[in-house]
């Protein structure tokens, strides 16, 4: 009766062994024949406080559609903590949304991310930190935030110190008094222009200075458009390689450009191209920089 038992048992675990090698089969042709595709995953941040909503996008590249997309969550001890599905699009993208404010997860992680088409399919993975309480602004810089990002309690407002470029939450009452000893900069004030008029002849050269005072890649880039009345782009400013590496660095920085034929150069130092409209009207100027975004409006006459 032993050996029958063992035979049975040896019969049972020989069927499962078909069963998932089977399975992996049916997985690598099913994967494999798909191989040129271009599937991506992408996640928004990699620390989320409690409230955060988790933004994934991807695309399932080439894959046969008629499957869904699945995105499991695993704490630091490979237990899955969610698990969440979609469908794809027609153009074969994906969007998941993920709330985090009824979540039972701990303070910490890593929390890994995996996303796969299917049952079996790979589309990609991540990891992310997760903090159930409010940081102190120290805190959430060490966390990887990115300084603008920072979120200050109930009744606080977020101000840069000047000295090095960190970020500290002070009561409202206080903020212009800082700003006025220099301690900190004044967040009203990330983007301003000089020399920018109100009206213009058709014809003139619009040239002027913009200056940023703001937070973001060191390799971010001015853009200037132009709408007229009827909100229709008549002009933008090209975008131009650096040289820099996107992601290379992010942080506080000044600095200002100059749209137009710089005056002591005598040439289109920025490489914006001159800005020069015929028609007479009015016009929309929109300008971003970093964190920096503002609107001027300007008319252009006869």
């Amino acid at each position: 009766m032993k050996s029958l038992y063992l035979v049975i048992i040896a019969i049972s675990l020989t069927g499962f062994a078909f069963l998932v090698t089977q399975t992996t089969s049916e997985c690598a042709i099913f994967c494999q024949a798909h191989a040129s595709q271009s599937a991506f995953l992408q996640i928004d941040k990699n620390v989320y406080l409690r409230g955060d909503t988790i933004l994934l996008y991807g695309s399932i590249g080439n894959y046969t559609q008629g499957y869904n997309v699945t995105a499991k969550i695993f704490d630091n001890q490979g237990n899955i903590v969610l698990t969440e599905t979609t469908i794809p699009k027609p153009d074969l993208s994906f969007l998941l949304r993920i709330p985090t404010s009824d979540t039972g997860w701990r303070t910490g992680g890593p929390y890994d991310l995996r996303v796969q088409y299917g049952t079996c399919c790979y589309i990609g993975d991540s990891t992310f930190m997760f903090y159930a309480g409010q940081l102190l602004p120290l805190k959430q810089e060490e966390a990887g935030i990115a300084p603008w990002g920072v979120a200050c309690n109930s009744g606080l407002v977020s101000i840069t110190k000047q000295e090095d470029g960190s970020v500290a939450c002070v009561n409202p009452g206080s903020l212009q008094k800082l700003i006025s000893l220099n301690w900190g900069y004044d967040p009203s004030e990330k983007l301003t222009t000089y020399g920018l008029k109100s009206v213009y002849h058709a014809g003139q050269e619009i040239d002027f200075k913009f200056r940023v005072n703001g937070f973001g890649n060191i390799c971010d880039q001015p853009t200037v458009t132009v709408r007229n009345s009827d909100q229709k782009i008549v002009w933008q400013s090209q975008q131009y390689s650096t040289g820099c590496a996107i992601g290379e660095q992010s942080g506080h920085m000044e600095n200002e450009a100059y749209l137009g034929r710089e005056p002591h150069l005598g040439y289109d130092y920025n490489r914006y191209g001159p800005l020069i409209i015929d028609q007479t009207g009015t016009y929309f100027m929109n300008i971003s920089w970093l964190d920096g975004n503002i609107t001027k409006e300007f008319s252009v006459i006869p």
